[in-house]
């Protein structure tokens, strides 16, 4: 009994006793997110889908991008986010960005980006694609 008391001592110990500290990695770069995507675009006013459609990445600032469909003749617009590294896993816009939503996922190399409609007459649309 004394034997299974001093073993469970010691096991408690080496639990209690690691190296807890947590270290969040610094924020890195934006520019794996810069680049040309191919994918779907889903258009809401049209209820219509275009397939094999190009959306250009830029970077147009420290943390701030531009994103364009490649195609013209869709009428869709072009946006301006600012976005940041999360952790090496994400590149993302603030949930509260009020031209849509960019979240870029490093390690598959995917895009999910929701333009909204903010100025009169504007088309909101939704892209899913691969970086090219």
């Amino acid at each position: 009994m004394k034997l299974t008391a001093v073993i469970a001592f010691v096991m408690l110990a080496f639990v209690g006793c690691s190296d807890d500290k947590e270290t969040t990695p610094p924020e890195g770069s934006i520019d794996v997110a810069i680049g040309t995507f191919k994918g779907t675009i889903d258009i809401f006013v049209e209820t219509e889908s275009k397939y094999d459609e190009l959306l250009v990445v830029t970077k147009t600032g420290d943390n701030l991008i531009k994103v364009e469909p490649a195609n013209k003749a869709l009428g869709l617009p072009t946006k301006e986010f600012k976005v940041s590294n999360s952790v090496g896993m994400y590149i993302q816009s603030a949930p509260t960005e009020p031209n849509g939503s960019f979240l870029y996922e490093i390690d598959n190399e995917s895009l999910v980006f929701l333009a909204k409609a903010t100025a009169e007459g504007e088309k909101e649309y939704k892209f899913e694609g691969r970086k090219q």
